[in-house]
């Protein structure tokens, strides 16, 4: 079973880094999502794994000495699961939190369509990735994992999207883009990323990419061309799961019909 105590501790990660270093208390958590007071986020579980994720939560963005009233209030567009082999092996769980008032913004022209309409419509996942507000994708480790085998898995899929993002790019900003991601494969250099592991990127809207793994901040990146190369592995036309493409937005409708905070 999946350790609620760790999923409430984590998923607020500390509060902020400076709760995390220097072991400030954490703040309770309430706030209002488009107009209602709310308390304790419901749980969804992603079906498969039954893997709980919070129906809202606030992902730190890396800032020095951040409070957890600035951190950013994000909204579960949906779940996943990502498996391997032809055997189906479950290997994650993962969930896409964003913006939802941004969201709402970013693609009103989608207001009012059903999930699988968006599902078959690439302009809308481009405008969901394109719209300028903080996302998040919460990993959960359904199995025990070699680190090094996790960071070379990201980086085969990473790598043909990093080069053909960089095409047409200046050599510098190139350059920094294949540095970022190597940069991004050494986060994974520990020995194993046991069962129940947590890991979070948060991809900022000016393109930075902050890490955590179980509350440990990862660092942060100035990795625009990374931060989309990364969420485009979920989200583009060869996506590594096309179940997940679909279910990880199959809340999208409902965020956009949500009356707003007023």
């Amino acid at each position: 079973m999946f350790r609620t105590a760790r999923l409430r501790t984590t998923l607020c990660l500390t509060a902020s880094l400076a709760a995390l270093f220097l072991h400030e208390p954490v703040q309770a958590l309430t706030h209002r999502v488009f107009g209602v007071q709310e308390g304790s986020p419901e749980l969804i579980k992603e079906p498969k794994s039954k893997v709980p994720f919070e129906s809202w939560s606030r992902f730190t963005t890396g800032a020095e000495r951040e409070k957890a009233e600035d951190q950013p209030v994000l909204t579960l567009t949906g779940t996943g699961l990502r498996t391997k082999t032809i055997f189906a092996v479950k290997v994650y769980a993962v969930g896409m939190y964003v913006e939802a008032a941004g969201v709402q913004e970013a693609l009103s022209k989608w207001k009012g369509k059903k999930a699988s309409e968006l599902a078959k419509d690439e302009g809308f996942y481009k405008a969901l990735l394109g719209a300028p507000v903080t996302k998040s994708l919460r990993l959960v480790m359904t199995r025990d994992v070699d680190g090094e085998d996790m960071g070379e898995a990201f980086s085969d899929s990473l790598g043909p999207r990093v080069d053909r993002a960089v095409k047409g790019l200046e050599e510098a900003k190139a350059k920094a883009a294949r540095a970022n991601m190597k940069t991004f494969k050494g986060v994974f250099s520990m020995d194993e990323l046991a069962e129940e592991t947590e890991i979070i990127f948060t991809w900022l809207p000016k393109g930075g990419l902050v890490t955590t793994i179980d509350g440990k901040p990862q660092g942060v990146l100035d990795a625009p061309v990374l931060s989309r190369a990364l969420f485009d592995i979920y989200f583009d036309k060869d996506p590594i799961s096309d179940k997940a493409k679909v279910s990880l937005v199959g809340r999208v409708p409902g965020i956009l019909t949500e009356s707003k905070a007023g």
